[in-house]
């Protein structure tokens, strides 16, 4: 099974890490925003609806050291029309991913908050963390979900933070190559935070295909979509796969 993490280029990681220290959030209206509300329905609110995610319109969803997924049609249609693929090459070193930044959320809101997405194939899940307690500068580790099998079909997974992670660093509760819940890192991690989440195939997955269809981060739900072309006068519509390499969007 393959074990290796989304790493932050040298850029972001410093734009992170300053953040993750002061406690920097995006300015109100930003593209990409998250909801100031993690938890919904805790406290009687209501969360708002899937945002969805296009090519023409990413919701501030990025790709970080590697290529961007796909956006396609089905595959079967999940939810709404489509979701994005995620294929590497026969090139062992071939990544694609898709990260999102935003609001910083204690790790602890994280693991008690919604916290799920719908997969299918051996595509990782991961939160990239600072002030844990070890891990690497401003306790920086990259925390990545394991399933107990990667599924062959649609498979929904409302309760990630219940299910096993591994950290790429030494962190308190969660030493390399040891599984823990979400619950039992951010107990024994009090002060750590999340800065950003993502989904990933590859490095050492050559030739792998998976796809995400709906990423649910708190009170924040995002559904992968392809892009519908106007055809003319006539109404009428279609849907279009978009290559992510091709930097369209973004």
């Amino acid at each position: 099974m393959n074990r290796r993490f989304t790493r932050l280029t040298a850029a972001a990681f410093v734009a992170v890490t300053g953040a993750a220290i002061g406690f920097v959030a995006p300015a109100a209206g930003q593209s990409g925003d998250l909801s100031s509300n993690f938890s919904g329905g805790s406290s009687g609110s209501v969360c708002p609806p899937a945002v969805e995610v296009s090519p023409d319109s990413t919701a501030g969803w990025i790709n970080l050291d590697g290529r961007r997924p796909d956006f396609v049609e089905g595959p079967g249609r999940p939810s709404g029309d489509g979701s994005i693929e995620l294929t590497t090459s026969d090139d062992p070193n071939d990544r694609v991913n898709y990260t999102h930044f935003g609001y910083l959320r204690p790790l602890s809101e994280v693991a008690d908050g919604k916290l799920g997405w719908t997969y299918w194939g051996a595509v990782a899940f991961q939160l990239t963390i600072y002030r844990a307690i070890g891990g690497g500068t401003g306790g920086y580790s990259t925390l990545r979900f394991e399933p107990a099998q990667y599924p062959e079909e649609w498979t929904t997974d409302n309760d990630l933070a219940a299910g096993n992670w591994l950290s790429t660093r030494d962190i308190a509760g969660a030493p390399v190559n040891t599984y823990a819940t979400l619950h039992e890192i951010s107990q024994a991690n009090p002060d750590a935070v999340v800065a950003s989440l993502a989904v990933q195939v590859g490095s050492g997955q050559p030739n792998a295909t998976a796809y995400v269809d709906t990423i649910q981060y708190g009170c924040d739900k995002w559904e992968f979509e392809p892009t519908v072309l106007d055809t003319g006068s006539n109404g009428s519509g279609g849907s279009t796969v978009i290559n992510g390499g091709n930097g369209s969007g973004g």
